[in-house]
C-alpha cells in the first residue's frame, strides 16, 4: 500500500492524508495495515478510489487471450444414422486446416466448431461452439471430447473411449436418448480434441411493426 500511496500523490504522511479521505483517522489505517481489523466494503471503496485502484482507472497487468472469431463449420452431435449420411455442411475437415478462409485460427492451431444437434447437451447443446485443436495421435484419455472420423468419411462430436486391449472404439453421446457409435480403430479415429466451449455473441434483430 505505500508504494500505490506515493505513487497516488499522497506523498509523505500519506497516513494522514489517506484517513482523511476515507473520513477515518490514522488509527484505522494502521489497524488494516497491521491485518488487525478490515473496512467495511464502503470504506474499501473509498480507499481503493483515494489510491487510484477503482475500476475506471484500472490498467491490468494481464490481458486474457480472448479473441473474435466466426464459426468456420458445423459438426453432427445427432444419432448414429448420421456417420451413413453426407459428413458435413462444409468442405471436408482434412482441409480444414489447410485452407485459411473456411478456418479460423487461434494461438496453438485451435479453431472453432458449431455443434448440431442435442447428443452432447447438457455439457455442449445444440448451436452452441467448440473450441478444437487438431489431434496429434498421443493417446487420449477415456471420455474425452473428440470430433471424430467415421469409416473415413464422416464427422460426428462424441466421448472417446476404447477398451483395455486398444481395439474396440465406442464413441458416447452425453444425452442419453441417443445411442453409442461402436467401431474398431480402423472404423474410428480422433480426428480434433475438443477444447471446451466457445462465448458465442449472439445479435438480436429488431423487426418493425
Amino acid at each position: 500500500m505505500l508504494d500505490y500511496a506515493t505513487k497516488s500523490g499522497l506523498g509523505y504522511g500519506w497516513k494522514s492524508r489517506l484517513a482523511r479521505k476515507c473520513g477515518v483517522t490514522p488509527a484505522h489505517i494502521n489497524n488494516w495495515l497491521n491485518l488487525g481489523r478490515e473496512p467495511d466494503l464502503k470504506t474499501a471503496l473509498r480507499v481503493a478510489t483515494a489510491l487510484g485502484w477503482d475500476f475506471d482507472r484500472a490498467r491490468p497487468d494481464y490481458v486474457p487471450d480472448v479473441k473474435r472469431a466466426d464459426i468456420c463449420a458445423k459438426v453432427k452431435a445427432g444419432t448414429a444414422e448420421f456417420v451413413e449420411e453426407a459428413p458435413l455442411a462444409f468442405d471436408a475437415l482434412d482441409n480444414y486446416f489447410k485452407r485459411s478462409r473456411y478456418a479460423v485460427y487461434t494461438r496453438g492451431g485451435q479453431c472453432y466448431v458449431g455443434v448440431d444437434g442435442d447428443s452432447m447437451s447438457p455439457d455442449y447443446p445444440d448451436g452452441s461452439a467448440i473450441v478444437c485443436a487438431a489431434w496429434n495421435g498421443d493417446t487420449l484419455p477415456h471420455y474425452t471430447p473428440v470430433i471424430a472420423r467415421v469409416d473415413g468419411n464422416a464427422y460426428t462430436f462424441k466421448l472417446w473411449t476404447i477398451d483395455d486391449k486398444g481395439e474396440q472404439v465406442v464413441l458416447v453421446p452425453i444425452n442419453h436418448a441417443h445411442q453409442p457409435i461402436v467401431g474398431t480403430l480402423s472404423q474410428i479415429t480422433p480426428y480434433l480434441v475438443v477444447l471446451g466451449v466457445a462465448i458465442i455473441e449472439r445479435k438480436e434483430h429488431h423487426h418493425g411493426k
